[in-house]
């Protein structure tokens, strides 16, 4: 059978600056293998993405992977020409792949003229690229081709296409001509040409398909998302860009009646002679450490010692110091075993610039919590030594694996650190990428455009695909279809929210760049062409950068309080304070991985004194740090088993003393990875490496692994009972079994003790800020968590609770964010969240706070024109005569005028209003219009960034309170608006400062209506603040209304008590009273029913949960009429 190879094919990946496909690499490389090819290529528009999976996916199936790219082509980047010519560039060596990639990468530099449209490589660039790069001319997108079409229009394209067939024809051993088998008048024309210049030059004709489809039904499925996405290509249907096989592909070039058979077969062989030009290449899978200092271990050891004498080891006592020069020195040996001391320093590296720019983090994410040298050098804030974690979790010499250090910084702080990093002279970073994928939703939409369906029968099936999705694919089999195949497709790309590949080598040729443009920044930002799995794999580095709310809440806390950072860290606080932790009990709010109602049970338990008191009299060291970790393992899934014991207190004997005490604080279970790997070493014998190698292994379940460490551990077990503890054989025999079980099973789940401590730790300094800085705890927390209601009610409930009142926003009191005032032990909101305001402007009004204001008018001047005082400077006239007057030319005698001087050298300041307000004669309004008419007053303040629109909403949501209803003010305001302008000559200004005031003395002080209210509230804040508790309970205003075909939910807020309530009604009821948001309704009549849910794959009532079905509704208004009542 013959086969060829596919040189120019794509995927995707492709879809990065288009969507022109829906297949992925897996998909063309398993029908590679079913049509019997030996090689593939893969040639996206413009990249190399995700090159590493494509290579071991095509290798693991025995094709030769061909390294390739349909790039685009300019003929000058001096001038921005949209020419941008296709052509494929195949690496043919590993040399080759670097080339290529770097060239990629440069295409994508929008700094440059590089970028323009599409990434683009200059002709320049092609004819300077080495022999280690095979080149073929593409389609009819291609340089030879759009040059002789002259489709930019240049003067210069026939000799520019001259110039290129002479490049070519002297580059004939690596570049090939490619026809294709499209049955378009076009490309028949050019594929007579191609001939042409082949027989003409010896330039080899090569075989491409320009493949966009796995076959014809993938082919209909992406018209049809390009449909969706208003994507059309003129003539399209004359190109078959699916798939084919060898003998279709022949088939086809037969049919244009160009080629002999001879040619035909000769060009598809073509592709096979390039698949045998390429040499394969094997992955550098070395450790891939950046390196920072000449002098790695002498900076590494000279930080260890600083290190020691900052967290005051150097203070302990000799017995102690002993311990930890041990630990430090075995460590030592770990990291130069592992190569690992580069990656120390470069975490160390970063961590100190954080804090040198004042950016603080979590105190240990993940098993590094372990190292007293991560410790020492600040990398984490966990004392292993002193809280019992483990080293040979994180690192050992016998499991040689590249380092990993997560780390969790505040949210509004990561890009500082991020951009450190991306910007390092010593290193080469980038951000990482991610893949955005049709998901279901997004593909039922996709489809229903593409097949010109209803929008709103579209938006049904969405809505209703959760609850009712068979009913939905047997009612619309041709959407179903097309979902199906479209489903999971790559659409676009983006960056990674914490990782950064750090390499010390080139990134653009090791793993290519990418360049996409920041939706909020609007700047260029590079990221890799692999993915975080594809650079973990060749082992090069990786720091994520991760944003944390605890950390945020937590630093802000510390700020608002006045205290330190060092005064919270683990060390440095009571972590024993029983007041902290019986404050939890009663309430479980921003106590950080506690905050759900389970987590919260689990927690009440755990603390009672009932337990609390077992524990004590089984375990008189007990530590409540220690429960609080251990509580923070059994909330996980894997805990289920023996949770309900641990909340009670309950002691699980494992049948001898030294187990017992071993497992002592955690009530006689192994509930952590790392107990596994210390029993190991402490009753087996093992070295903490090779523990943690056998506790992985048994892990992974592997039965012929299991058979044979099994058996060990039970001997080395037995041994060591009896040896240490002169425990019988029988006995320990005995022991062994169920003890063995407990590891097999804890292997599989256990959770990891320095990870959980860290974390614990966090969550206990997240309390003791709550219980000892109420009022600033809060308030940092309502700021981290703007924009979630459900936990601002709860901050605020809790809030209530500790007497601490908040407010509305109020001018003088509240800034962009949340604002406490500890004399009325109250909290402020923020102005910044609310729709359509900012912080700039929030923060001009809080610099009115101290003025003094008889009247809104006066406010309002203060706001809107800014002057703080005019200047009056001293005016002089003199008459001057023209010097350079021509009298004979002329026959007139030079004139005489008047120039007047300006002299602010010692102005008469008048505080603006003063000056509004004092009563001038009419000779001294003339000097002040002749004053104001030589450039002689000057104003002196700057006026508030805000709008007329943002000023109204304020005031309607009372922000200026202090001056009278918010009715009255908006009138006020509109009146100032139309009457009062900065740009006023100070005459008229004083006349309409007068008669605004007058305007508001007249006005009568009102307020908006309760509707009207809550609908401001909810347009502007998201959420209704005000309560009528005089209003009926079952009058509502509608907040939130989704329609179905049987049925419409809703949501709607209660003005009695100001909770929100949900309830669902038939259509038939629902078309009776069609509300929308913002209608008021009364309820008539309801019912409660048990909630449909799916259960063991089946839709059928809750037994547990219910909801409510309104039976009788009628309006009371349709949203705001006209009048406003």
């Amino acid at each position: 059978m013959s086969v060829y190879t596919a040189i120019h094919l794509h995927t995707d990946l492709s879809n990065q600056s288009m969507v022109e496909v829906v297949n992925n690499y897996k998909q063309y490389i398993d029908k590679a293998v079913d049509m019997g090819m030996h090689s593939i290529a893969f040639t996206e528009h413009g990249n190399v993405l995700s090159h590493y999976n494509k290579k071991m996916y095509a290798e693991k199936n025995g094709l030769k992977y061909l390294h390739g790219c349909e790039i685009y082509v300019t003929m000058t980047l001096e001038e921005k020409v949209r020419d941008n010519f296709h052509m494929v560039l195949l690496a043919r060596n590993f040399e080759g792949f670097k080339e290529l990639n770097k060239m990629v990468s440069t295409a994508f530099n929008r700094k440059g003229n590089s970028y323009y449209y599409s990434p683009r490589i200059s002709w320049e660039d092609i004819k300077n690229t080495s022999d280690n790069i095979i080149i073929s001319t593409a389609c009819l997108g291609g340089v030879i081709w759009q040059l002789h079409k002259n489709r930019t229009g240049s003067a210069n394209s026939q000799v520019m296409l001259a110039e290129v067939v002479q490049w070519m024809t002297e580059n004939k051993h690596r570049v090939f001509l490619e026809v294709q088998p499209h049955y378009h008048v076009e490309q028949i024309q050019y594929n007579k040409m191609l001939l042409n210049i082949s027989e003409r030059t010896g330039i080899r004709l090569v075989a491409g398909s320009d493949t966009h489809a796995l076959n014809p039904e993938y082919d209909k499925a992406r018209k049809v998302l390009q449909k969706a996405k208003r994507i059309k290509f003129t003539d399209e249907d004359s190109f078959d860009l699916s798939f084919h096989s060898y003998d279709r592909m022949v088939e086809m070039f037969k049919r244009q009646s160009i080629f002999t058979e001879a040619q035909i077969h000769e060009a598809l062989q073509n592709t096979n002679v390039i698949a045998d030009m390429v040499e394969p290449w094997e992955i550098d899978y070395s450790k891939k450490y950046p390196k920072l200092y000449d002098n790695p271990e002498e900076v590494f050891q000279k930080k260890i010692s600083e290190g020691i004498v900052k967290r005051g080891i150097d203070k302990l006592p000799n017995h102690e110091k002993i311990v930890y020069a041990e630990r430090i020195q075995h460590e030592l040996e770990v990291y130069k075993a592992n190569e690992a001391i580069n990656y120390m320093l470069l975490e160390d590296d970063v961590k100190s610039y954080a804090r040198s720019k004042g950016v603080r983090y979590g105190f240990g994410r993940g098993s590094v919590s372990g190292s007293i040298i991560a410790y020492l050098m600040e990398i984490t804030h966990m004392n292993s030594i002193d809280r019992k974690l483990n080293f040979a979790r994180f690192m050992s010499k016998e499991r040689i694996s590249l380092a990993d250090i997560d780390t969790d910084f505040p949210p509004s702080q990561r890009p500082i650190v991020q951009d450190y990093l991306l910007n390092h002279p010593k290193l080469h970073c980038a951000k990482i990428i991610t893949y955005n994928k049709i998901e279901l939703l997004g593909a039922i939409r996709d489809v229903g455009r593409g097949l010109d369906m209803s929008l709103n029968e579209v938006d049904d099936i969405a809505k209703g695909i959760e609850e009712s999705e068979q009913y939905y694919r047997d009612k619309y089999p041709e959407l179903f279809y097309y979902v199906d195949l479209i489903q999971g497709t790559i659409v676009s790309i983006g960056a990674h929210a914490c990782g950064i590949a750090v390499s010390p080598i080139p990134l653009d040729e090791n793993m290519g760049l990418i360049t996409v443009i920041d939706n909020k920044t609007k700047e260029p930002v590079t990221l890799t062409q692999i993915n975080m799995k594809e650079i973990d794999a060749q082992n090069f580095v990786k720091l994520d950068i991760l944003g944390l709310d605890t950390v945020e809440t937590i630093s802000n806390t510390v700020d608002l309080a006045g205290l330190k950072w060092e005064d919270i860290l683990p060390e440095n606080i009571d972590t024993e304070d029983e007041k902290v932790w019986n404050s939890v009990i009663d309430d479980n709010i921003g106590i950080f991985q506690w905050e759900s109602d389970f987590a919260h049970q689990i927690y009440k338990d755990l603390f009672s004194n009932e337990t609390i008191a077992k524990i004590k009299a089984v375990h008189p060291k007990f530590s409540y740090m220690d429960l609080f970790s251990l509580g923070n393992a059994i909330l996980r899934p894997a805990g289920a088993s023996y949770r309900d014991s641990v909340v009670q207190g309950e002691f699980y004997d494992n049948g001898h003393e030294a187990l017992n005490k071993f497992l002592a604080p955690t009530l006689g279970r192994l509930a952590y990875q790392e107990q596994i790997i210390d029993f190991l070493v402490q009753f087996c014998g093992y070295s903490g490496g090779e523990a943690d190698l056998v506790r992985r292994g048994i892990g992974k379940k592997d039965k012929a692994l299991l058979d044979t460490l099994i058996p060990e551990i039970k001997a080395r077990f037995i041994s060591s009972m009896i040896k240490r503890y002169q425990t019988r054989n029988v006995v320990a025999e005995q022991i062994s079994e169920p003890f063995i079980q407990v590891i097999l099973d804890a292997s599989n789940y256990g959770f990891s003790i320095n990870h959980s401590d860290a974390y614990s730790a966090m969550g206990y300094v997240m309390a003791w800020l709550r219980y000892y800085y109420p009022l600033e705890f809060i308030t940092a927390n309502l700021n981290v968590n703007i924009g979630k209601q459900d936990k601002t009610t709860k901050l605020v409930e809790f809030a209530k609770s500790k007497g601490i009142a908040l407010n509305g926003i109020k001018f003088r009191y509240s800034r962009s964010g949340y604002m406490f005032d500890k004399d009325t032990n109250s909290i402020y909101q923020g102005i910044e969240p609310i729709k359509y305001l900012n912080s700039a402007m929030a923060d001009g009004l809080y610099e009115l706070r101290d003025r003094e204001y008889e009247s809104f008018i006066d406010l309002l001047i203060d706001i809107k024109d800014g002057t703080r005082t005019v200047d009056l400077a001293s005016l002089t006239e003199e008459e001057v005569t023209a010097d350079d007057w021509d009298v004979y030319a002329t026959g007139e005698e030079p004139p005489t005028i008047t120039v007047h001087h300006v002299d602010f050298g010692n102005a008469k300041s008048i505080g603006y209003k003063e000056f509004l307000l004092q009563d001038l004669s009419k000779e001294e309004l003339k000097e002040l219009n002749k004053l104001e008419k030589h450039g002689g007053v000057r104003y002196v303040g700057t006026p508030v960034a805000i709008n007329s629109r943002q000023m109204q909403i304020l005031i309607a949501l009372n922000f200026f309170s202090e001056f009278g209803g918010n009715r009255k003010l908006l009138k006020i305001f509109e009146f100032f608006e139309k009457t009062y302008s900065p740009k006023h000559k100070l005459k008229t200004k004083r006349e309409r400062y007068t008669k605004t005031l007058q305007f508001e003395q007249d006005t009568i002080d009102e307020s908006l209506s309760l509707v009207e209210q809550c609908t401001s509230e909810l347009e502007f804040l998201g959420h209704i603040e005000t309560i009528n508790a005089e209003m009926p309970a079952n009058i509502l205003i509608m907040t939130e209304v989704l329609k179905h075909k049987t049925y419409t939910r809703a949501k709607a807020y209660q003005f009695s008590t100001g909770e929100t309530r949900e309830f669902k009604m038939g259509s038939r009821i629902y078309a009776q009273v069609p509300f929308e948001e913002r209608d008021v309704i009364q309820i008539v009549n309801a019912d409660v029913k048990p909630k449909n849910k799916k259960i063991n794959g089946h839709w059928q009532p809750s037994p547990t949960e219910k909801e409510v079905w309104l039976k009788e509704i009628t309006f009371i208004r349709k949203g705001v009429d006209s009048s406003g009542e």
